[in-house]
């Protein structure tokens, strides 16, 4: 049921991928670390960390790949992905996070409109979202999933690291994801992760649930301090979580 007559009640929800939806950081941030080193380069701890929540591009500039491997960004990215494949033929896998579909069936309930803003690529989106459409965690026994429930065919579309020129922490991607709904930055809700990305949602000036998830054993516990409201994980996102999270962005705003 729309659910837009609420005083507290965002026009669309962005959803990052990775970290979020999903956890393939390692697996990617392995795969450019092969794909460098077979390149002679060995990319330390802080280069590693760096990657987690960027966009390919950022990461191609941080870690000086033209400089040190030659490799132009499209290069960069084919290589990385290359490697991608072979570890996933060597048995890594994409891992699903918890309330990851059933985020999905609450905004379906909702009739909210909802979209993805990656920093990964268009090719990569693709691949995460056919591993959620095929999950069977979060369903029935039978591990059926109805017709109704397919993730693909529910998103209004997806943002990937072509479709903006700078990443996250810049809020360009987030603002594009509004221009394409026809709607206003505070009338947005976004769910992050990562640091950079949540600082991206707020310049952006939107309402953000911080998703902890991904990053309960990292190093750092804060890395979320600067959502609104954050959740242990998706599985905790409800009505009251949306309403709270707008509420408390607004009073921000208001303050500013």
């Amino acid at each position: 049921m729309r659910k837009n007559g609420l005083a507290n009640w965002p026009e669309v929800v962005l959803l990052d991928l990775d970290g979020t939806l999903v956890d393939s950081e390692n697996l990617q941030i392995e795969a450019i670390a092969q794909c460098l080193r077979e390149r002679g380069i060995e990319i330390n701890e802080d280069e590693r960390n760096f990657a987690v929540g960027r966009a390919w591009q950022e990461i191609h500039t941080h870690l000086k790949v033209a400089e040190r491997a030659g490799l132009a960004l499209p290069a960069f990215r084919q290589a990385a992905w290359s490697q991608l494949l072979d570890l996933e033929a060597k048995g890594w896998e994409i891992s699903i996070l918890p309330g990851a579909k059933t985020i999905f069936t609450k905004l379906r309930d909702w009739e909210m409109p909802t979209a993805i803003v990656s920093g990964s690529t268009r090719k990569e989106i693709e691949r995460c979202l056919r591993v959620l459409d095929e999950s069977k965690a979060e369903f029935p026994d039978n591990g059926v999933c109805p017709k109704a429930a397919s993730i693909t065919e529910q998103l209004s579309f997806f943002l990937g690291a072509e479709d903006y020129r700078y990443g996250k922490p810049d809020p360009s991607a987030y603002l594009l994801a509004a221009k394409r709904f026809g709607v206003s930055a505070e009338q947005c809700l976004v769910v992050e992760d990562s640091e950079v990305g949540i600082a991206a949602a707020r310049s952006a000036k939107m309402a953000v649930v911080g998703s902890a998830a991904a990053r309960a054993v990292q190093v750092n516990p804060k890395v979320q301090r600067l959502a609104h409201v954050v959740i242990d994980s998706l599985l905790d996102f409800d009505q009251s979580i949306v309403e709270q999270t707008m509420k408390i962005a607004k009073g921000v705003r208001d303050e500013a």
